[in-house]
């Protein structure tokens, strides 16, 4: 495999982090999929749009895109943390820690993220993660991640983690799929804003479907966010953040979060992406909430 081997060369500790999120590993039973004309082609010891939304797919057609993240952050690379607005000094701040964080009246945390180590070492191992590209979908009574399908809603949260945790079988040997936590959604949104440097307050009404009604899954092209579809917009999604009721933290906003609601102060500013927290018990479940699957390499 030319990626490890490219890899395995470098022997300064921060040239080693950060080339293994420029030289992405596509794991066991996945090939590249070409959204621009020259995706995937390595030159200089870097994949080409490494940093643009790299997309893989399975034998089944199903897409995910490359989040590059390390342990630490770099210049370039966004640290893979938990990330919180600071009210009191108007800045973004990484919080490395499952323990529970106090925003907004909140108190947030991954109270049962036992595989957070595991992740780690995939991170440090392989310079990011992938995650859906697409909202999962529903095709003939099957979990699927692709373009055009009916968004996966009216489920529960303990079904849609069963169905992320197991999306793949043992027979992808190298592959871990789970439900997003919120190290994996803060992260992608971190990478999505180039460490928030660029973001706007309610932009979120441009990188989704807040039409007031629900669209199949990355119907809009236009929305694409890194090619990433729908992480702003269309169904809120369940997470495996909670509070400290124990209820479930869902983020990314519903549909019904409309152009109208905001010009008339019934929308909400999300302050770094981190106001979109929502919450529900277990059982709870109805249009509006839907679910997104993460892959990592072990």
């Amino acid at each position: 495999n030319n990626n490890i081997t490219n890899n395995e060369i470098n022997t300064g500790k921060e040239n080693f982090e950060i080339e293994k999120s420029k030289m992405p590993t596509i794991p066991e039973g996945f090939h590249p999929v070409k959204v621009n004309e020259n995706d995937w082609i390595n030159e200089n010891g870097m994949t080409n749009n490494w940093n643009n939304g790299l997309v893989i797919e399975d034998t089944k057609g199903n897409q995910f895109v490359w989040v590059p993240c390390n342990l630490e952050g770099t210049e370039d690379i966004v640290k893979f943390a938990r990330y919180f607005y600071n009210s009191d000094t108007k800045k973004v701040e990484t919080c490395d820690t499952n323990d529970y964080i106090s925003f907004y009246g909140n108190n947030i945390g991954e109270p049962n993220l036992e595989d957070i180590n595991e992740l780690k070492n995939s991170i440090s191992r392989y310079g990011g993660f992938y995650i859906g590209r697409f909202e999962v979908g529903q095709e003939n009574g099957q979990a699927v991640i692709k373009k055009n399908a009916k968004a996966w809603n009216n489920i529960n949260y303990n079904d849609a983690k069963k169905i992320a945790d197991n999306f793949y079988n043992e027979n992808i040997v190298n592959v871990k799929s789970g439900l997003c936590n919120s190290y994996i959604y803060d992260t992608t949104s971190s990478w999505l804003y180039n460490n928030f440097k660029d973001y706007k307050p309610y932009d979120y009404l441009n990188r989704g479907n807040f039409t007031g009604k629900e669209c199949l899954t990355g119907e809009d092209e236009s929305l694409y966010f890194k090619n990433i579809a729908d992480l702003y917009g269309n169904l809120f999604e369940f997470t495996t953040e909670r509070d400290m009721a124990n209820d479930i933290i869902q983020r990314g906003l519903g549909y019904n979060f409309t152009r109208k609601r905001y010009e008339e102060g019934k929308s909400i500013d999300i302050l770094y992406d981190r106001v979109m927290c929502f919450v529900a018990d277990s059982e709870f479940k109805n249009d509006l909430i839907g679910f997104r699957i993460f892959l990592y390499l072990n």
